[in-house]
């Protein structure tokens, strides 16, 4: 066993001159969206019998088409028996505009804290995924369905990290 142990010391009475290290942003992937500067509050969607709601990725990120993209995601409130419908497009592209190569999907879930293997979708409300491919850049799918029973639940993407990285939001069931 041999242990080495290097020092480096300067003269004693000198002073050494601290070489100016520049300050460098750090690199980010160009799929890995930054933190907004300012906190953007999820907005509350209230959807009746009926209406459709069209949710978009925007990096690991949801928003409801055409506001700001926020983690979590909008708040999605429903009524307990009423059939909604939920269009969710991956609008997940590269700041220059070239396809990020994410694919993506929705699906309400009971607890988001689940490994992403043991996430089951609720009511069928799920869009990609469970044997349905996962929808890569600009693909839209839909979803029509009824909350069964009262509660507050979640909506996430379930590939890999994804609800790591910011991707899910609330879904409120109200009686």
């Amino acid at each position: 066993f041999v242990c080495v142990l290097l020092f480096a010391c300067s003269s004693l009475g000198q002073e050494r001159e601290e070489a100016a290290v520049p300050e460098v942003e750090p690199q980010v992937s160009p799929t890995v969206q930054k933190e907004p500067e300012t906190a953007v509050e999820a907005p509350t969607v209230d959807l009746s019998a009926g209406e459709e709601l069209v949710l978009v990725a925007g990096g690991f990120r949801f928003a409801v088409e055409g506001e700001a993209i926020t983690s979590p995601g909008p708040t999605i409130r429903v009524r307990k028996g009423e059939i909604v419908t939920i269009t969710f497009e991956n609008a997940h592209f590269l700041e220059d505009g070239r396809p990020s190569g994410q694919r993506h999907n929705f699906t309400v879930v009971a607890d988001k804290g689940l490994p992403f293997t043991q996430l089951e979708p609720l009511w069928g409300a799920h869009v990609g995924g469970f044997g349905d491919p996962n929808l890569a850049e600009g693909e839209r799918g839909s979803v029509t369905f009824a909350a069964e029973e009262a509660g507050s639940f979640f909506y996430v993407c379930t590939m890999p990290r994804h609800i790591n990285f910011g991707m899910w939001g609330r879904c409120i069931v109200e009686e």
